[in-house]
């Protein structure tokens, strides 16, 4: 039996969570099953990295020469074509777009993910949503964006849920704890709250550090870590001195290739979104690093952490149930030890692993339905 080939649309070159599991998908796909093709789209913002291809990945770069190049669609349709690649898949907005335009002149069956829901803005929702038909499956990672798109009209049987997943392992090596809180710089007896996400409005993190506030009034060695950067910074700052938690807090900006430390020294992860949370790969992070998690309960978020079981979770804005969550893990350790490990039973569901299992098993059924 002849292989598969997969050609993998790919324009953004950077590390974050999205990045990473498609490279993970890419490099550990069977390959006595299938041979798999990345092709890059580089434009004069976003150019691909020099490093050599992973072996056993054939890449080819398509250079857009402006925004609105649709030359580049015929150029990669006539590749597609020339080496035979029976399906392609894109991951992010704009290569799910050219993705289906490639299919339709190559006469190829495509693959492309919805990742976000209706904050992402009317424009993108309505593109995503109305050429539809020109995808074989949509892949999204949670119930409730499938719940989104199929209220919108896209059909039920073209949306799969291939949830995120992770690598459990890397987020539970022994460590150094006393090194690690020195290296941020944090005191041997603090007890560590800890939020990891951009600083952006939909993040809410004016919430975190009310509840930061709360929980200090009651606790006298809380520090809170923020782990994240984004366009609010001097806002938020300006926030945390007026309500007078200045020496409660530290920011630490990005974080990428240290998350695994600093969610070993955390005592409570925190998630104060307001909306767009399809399925946080933090809050999957934490739980796999034996962190309990307080989040708020919207969205996808429901779909990782049961409640009382393998977290916990307050309603939007719900500063003083978050609060009091929060002191209630940092006082009884039984119960933070039972939503610890109710935690690392749930993230084994969510393994990379599983993942690429899963998108195996969709590529075959694509291609003989």
């Amino acid at each position: 039996m002849s292989k598969i080939r997969i050609g993998f649309l790919l324009s953004s070159f950077g590390i974050g969570g999205a990045e990473r599991q498609y490279w993970y998908l890419i490099n550990h796909l069977d390959r006595s099953q299938f041979e798999v093709f990345v092709i890059q789209i580089s434009h004069k913002k976003n150019r691909p990295s020099a490093a050599p291809p992973p072996p056993g990945v054939v890449v080819a770069t398509f250079a857009m020469k402006h925004k609105l190049d649709l030359g580049v669609v015929f150029r990669i349709a006539r590749y597609v074509r020339k080496n035979r690649i029976d399906l392609v898949q894109a991951l992010l907005f704009l290569d799910d777009q050219i993705a289906k335009l490639v299919g339709l002149f190559a006469w190829k069956p495509v693959i492309t993910s919805v990742r976000g829901g209706p904050h992402l803005g009317k424009f993108r929702t309505w593109i995503d949503h109305h050429f539809a038909w020109l995808a074989k499956r949509i892949i999204v990672n949670s119930r409730w964006l499938k719940g989104i798109l199929v209220k919108d009209g896209v059909a039920p049987n073209k949306v799969l849920v291939i949830y995120n997943g992770i690598n459990p392992a890397s987020f539970q090596s022994d460590v150094d704890l006393a090194q690690i809180k020195n290296k941020f710089g944090v005191g041997e007896d603090q007890q560590i709250l800890t939020i990891v996400a951009r600083l952006h409005p939909m993040k809410q993190h004016r919430m975190f550090f009310d509840v930061v506030k709360m929980v200090s009034a009651q606790l006298p060695n809380i520090l809170a870590l923020v782990a994240g950067d984004g366009e609010l910074r001097q806002q938020l700052e300006e926030y945390v001195d007026k309500i007078g938690i200045r020496d409660r807090v530290t920011f630490l900006g990005a974080v990428q290739e240290d998350l695994p430390e600093l969610l070993r020294i955390t005592d409570v992860l925190l998630l104060t979104s307001g909306w767009g949370e399809s399925l946080p790969n933090v809050l999957l992070e934490g739980m796999a690093a034996g962190v309990p998690l307080v989040a708020t309960d919207i969205h996808g978020i429901p779909e990782i952490i049961d409640e009382g079981v393998s977290g916990f979770m307050v309603g939007s804005g719900d500063c003083g149930g978050m609060a009091a969550r929060v002191v209630e893990l940092l006082e009884n350790d039984a119960l933070r030890r039972r939503i610890v490990e109710g935690g690392l039973q749930k993230v084994q569901a969510f393994s990379m692993d599983t993942m690429v299992r899963n998108y195996e098993k969709l590529y075959g059924s694509v291609l003989v339905s």
